[in-house]
């Protein structure tokens, strides 16, 4: 009886801790789960990290540039929305999944990396913005 109890105890205690961190939403996702977030989710914040040089040569229709080499690159991030969900990409990943870990410490509450990046997307023929 007294194992039953310890172990009731502890499994409320583990969960209470786990359903915390269930309440942050942190994938990598591919070409094909992100079109579906973009259409599934309006509110979606979709976030290039490259440069201004990059950005110009075609990006993600509707993408706002928030450049990862930038002195205020945290900053900017800062003054997005933390309670929308949230999607980064850069060229082929890295500094996407750079992001993803900051914006999570940042506080953010659903966030999306785009696997491949845009060369991912790219390669699957999808639309490209200049």
């Amino acid at each position: 009886m007294t194992k039953i109890l310890i172990l009731s105890v502890f499994m409320m205690f583990s969960c209470s801790n786990s359903t915390e961190q269930e309440n942050v939403i942190s994938k990598v996702v591919s070409v094909d789960e992100l079109q579906v977030l973009i259409k599934a989710k309006t509110d979606l914040q979709l976030i290039d990290v490259r440069t201004i040089r990059e950005y110009n040569t075609g990006h993600l229709p509707g993408a706002k540039l928030i450049d990862y080499y930038r002195p205020d690159f945290k900053t900017q991030l800062e003054k997005l929305n933390k309670q929308k969900p949230i999607a980064v990409y850069c060229a082929v990943g890295v500094r996407s999944n750079r992001t993803l870990r900051t914006l999570k410490s940042l506080g953010f509450k659903e966030v999306y990396d785009l696997q491949g990046g845009i060369e991912a997307w790219r390669k699957n023929n999808l639309p490209i913005q200049k």
